[in-house]
């Protein structure tokens, strides 16, 4: 690996994504495709007399050919050994067209740029949550199983991996399917860190939580929750850039079973981190009752117990390289720490202190930047 393109350098995944290609010292050339509005890193890298080429090429990603022309836009596959695509809209609404123009019209693009170069792979970014309101177990090699979707978020992933799959460049596709991503460096300190990342979509619960606020939890205690830390993601997404091996293959970077953690045991990790004033702050409600509160509703769904991910191929390829997901509890005390910090809000009413966290199985259809979350 190279030469490489990369989408999606301007959010969190992509951000963390690029510094790790910057440090590998086989990584020659780093191409990164975006629109002018995603502000991309392309200056104040510090990248030494050593480190990789970066070039910034400017493009529309919901456009075909990205807005370039016919030749400029083949040369993007003539000059990319990897294409790592991290660019995608998160937000968990119900604005389908809204969703596909930015998370399949891309695919269906890319999926053309490889059809007309012979050697280019494509590591695609995705999420578990494909699996819909799928129960029980959801493997590697599952996708079409008669689910349902909370959101367009993930009915829009669904279907660019539908694409993908049928697409006749597929055995040189590696989908990776993350989970609830947690950023265990805590919030960013900069206004400059802060610029190029999405807030983990337990980010609120967990500020919250930290800053004593007194709440209803809609969501079950008892269910398990599957957490991945955003380093171990993105250091898997390039070690699997790297490995032919991933060609054609769909792989789980989830913390699996065995290390998720019930979200009642996650609260309490959260309140203990508070000190004494979140003591007995928070109070859990049915799911069933969930449409009594109104806040957050589209994290509902994640808060009670849904599909379990497996992970044995991307354990196969990846447990030989020294990768595998960390425990929550080797990074979820630093980024619940990095909360403890934040400033309380004003305090409420004293008829209004019982907030409610909301978290309604039905998606809230307020503001898209309200839904902004890591998947």
């Amino acid at each position: 690996m190279k030469r490489v393109l990369l989408t999606g350098a301007g959010g969190a995944i992509g951000h963390r994504v690029l510094t790790l290609l910057m440090r590998r010292p086989e990584v020659e050339r780093i191409c990164l495709l975006g629109s002018e509005e995603e502000n991309l890193p392309c200056g104040g890298l510090g990248t030494t007399a050593r480190g990789p080429e970066i070039r910034c090429v400017l493009g529309d990603l919901h456009r075909p050919y990205f807005g370039l022309n016919e030749a400029s836009f083949a040369a993007l596959g003539e000059c990319a050994d990897v294409i790592l695509h991290c660019a995608e809209r998160p937000w968990l609404d119900r604005d389908l067209a809204a969703s596909r123009a930015c998370n399949v019209a891309p695919v269906q693009t890319l999926s053309e740029l490889l059809r007309w170069t012979c050697h280019t792979r494509l590591v695609h970014l995705s999420t578990t949550w494909v699996a819909g309101t799928r129960r029980g177990l959801f493997t590697e090699f599952d996708l079409a199983c008669g689910q349902r979707f909370c959101n367009a978020f993930e009915q829009s992933k669904y279907e660019a991996e539908c694409l993908l799959r049928e697409s006749e460049v597929a055995d040189r596709v590696t989908i990776a399917r993350r989970s609830l991503v947690v950023d265990e460096e805590g919030p960013p300190m900069t206004e400059t860190a802060a610029a190029a990342a999405d807030e983990s979509p337990l980010g609120p619960l967990f500020k919250r939580l930290a800053q004593g606020r007194r709440m209803l939890l809609a969501g079950d205690p008892l269910a398990h929750l599957d957490l991945v830390p955003l380093g171990y993601l993105a250091e898997a997404l390039v070690a699997l850039a790297e490995q032919p091996a991933a060609s054609g293959k769909t792989l789980h970077l989830v913390a699996g079973w065995p290390r998720s953690r019930p979200l009642g045991e996650i609260v309490e990790m959260a309140r203990g981190r508070g000190g004494e004033r979140t003591s007995g702050r928070v109070r859990f409600v049915p799911p069933a009752l969930s449409f009594l509160v109104r806040r957050q509703r589209a994290l509902a769904p994640y808060l009670r117990q849904r599909a379990v991910f497996d992970d044995f191929l991307a354990r196969e390829l990846l447990g030989p390289l020294g990768l595998s997901c960390p425990a929550p509890e080797t990074y979820l005390p630093q980024a619940l720490g990095g909360t403890a910090t934040a400033p309380v809000a004003e305090p409420l009413p004293e008829d209004a202190q019982a907030e409610a966290l909301g978290l309604a199985s039905a998606v809230a259809s307020g503001p898209a930047a309200e839904n902004s979350f890591l998947w």
